[in-house]
C-alpha cells in the first residue's frame, strides 16, 4: 500500500533505519487483517525474494509466527507467543489488538470440544476446564475476567 510505502519503504530497497527487521515485523502485525491476510502473504514473498536477510531475521519471522496463529485460530500459539519474555514489548502491545478476537475463537472451539455430545445416547457430555487454567492460557488479567469471558 502506499502508506507502507512512506513508513517503511519497498520491500525490495533497502532502508536507511538501524532497525528495519523490527519496522517490518511491526508492519506485518500492524497488517493482519488487510486484505484477509493478503496483504501480509504478499509482503513476506516479496521480501523472501528481494530481502532474504530481513525476511529470515527474527523480528520478521516472530510476527509471521503470529499471523499463521492467527489464521489458523491456534489460541495456545497465539498466546504463548504474546505471554514469552522473547517477544518485544512493543510485538506485544500491538498483539493486544488480535486478543479479543483470538479469545473468542478460542472460547468457541473450546465450546465444541469440551461440550460435546456422546455418540450412543445423544447426550451433552462436558467437560471440565479449570477456570484458573483458562485465565494462563488465554492470557486473562484475573479469574473474574475469564468467567465473564466465559458468560458472554
Amino acid at each position: 500500500s502506499t502508506a507502507s510505502l512512506r513508513i517503511i519503504g519497498k520491500p525490495d530497497q533497502p532502508s536507511r533505519g538501524t532497525a528495519e527487521p523490527e519496522m517490518r515485523g511491526l508492519y506485518i502485525l500492524l497488517t493482519l487483517n488487510n486484505d484477509g491476510g493478503m496483504e501480509v502473504l504478499k509482503y513476506a514473498a516479496s521480501l523472501y525474494v528481494n530481502r532474504p536477510e530481513i525476511y529470515n531475521s527474527r523480528p520478521v519471522q516472530l510476527a509471521l509466527s503470529v499471523f499463521r496463529a492467527k489464521k489458523d485460530y491456534n489460541y495456545a500459539r497465539f498466546f504463548s507467543i504474546l505471554r514469552s519474555p522473547d517477544t518485544p514489548y512493543l510485538f506485544a502491545c500491538i498483539m493486544f489488538k488480535y486478543v479479543e478476537q483470538m479469545r473468542k475463537a478460542a472460547l468457541r472451539i473450546m465450546a465444541k470440544t469440551f461440550g460435546a455430545r456422546r455418540k450412543d445416547t445423544g447426550e451433552n457430555f462436558y467437560d471440565k476446564y479449570s477456570l484458573r487454567d483458562l485465565v494462563h492460557l488465554l492470557s486473562f488479567e484475573s479469574e473474574d475476567e475469564a468467567r465473564e469471558a466465559c458468560q458472554h
